[in-house]
């Protein structure tokens, strides 16, 4: 069972428990709760984490329910973590790879949309990108579908998708 953490700096007691990855969307993404107890002191402590406990075995209770209705939805930069750190899967992409897709993606579907400024002259100079119609989920489940894309559009200089 959880207990009472003890700040080393000042000495004053904490509830702290980590909240589960997948509902850490209910919790604002914070990866842990920690709330003061506003004591030093062991005993009354023990009340205020019990108090606290409640509270969160009760948020926890709901953020479950909105998984299981398909209500909690991940925060945005939960989203791009697992999107960018998550390990490929058979002949996927790595995570730094489906970034680079994502931008090849935007060059893609914003390439051709370059106009001429009042000055005649174009701003900025495009990299057309990849053709619209691109299969993106099939370069995402195949690396050498990428590594083709890139070699074509990017002459394999991967620092220039997303220049669009």
């Amino acid at each position: 069972m959880a207990t009472p953490f003890t700040n080393p700096r000042d000495g004053i007691l904490y509830f702290r428990r980590e909240v589960p990855e997948k509902l850490r969307a209910a919790f604002d993404g914070k990866r842990e709760v920690k709330v003061s107890l506003g004591t030093r002191d062991p005993l009354a402590a023990k009340a205020a984490f019990a108090r606290e406990n409640a509270k969160f075995e009760e948020c926890l209770a709901d953020a479950r329910r909105l998984v299981a209705e398909g209500t909690l939805l991940p925060t945005p930069g939960a989203l791009v973590r697992r999107w960018c750190e998550a390990p490929a899967v058979g002949n996927g992409l790595t995570g730094p790879q489906r970034l680079i897709l994502t931008f090849m993606e935007l060059d893609a579907a914003v390439g051709g949309r370059h106009s001429a400024s009042g000055h005649g002259q174009i701003f900025p100079p495009a990299i057309f990108g990849p053709a619209a119609n691109t299969n993106w989920s099939a370069a995402l489940a195949d690396k050498e579908q990428f590594e083709t894309i890139a070699a074509d559009v990017y002459g394999g200089d991967l620092e220039q998708a997303g220049t669009n």
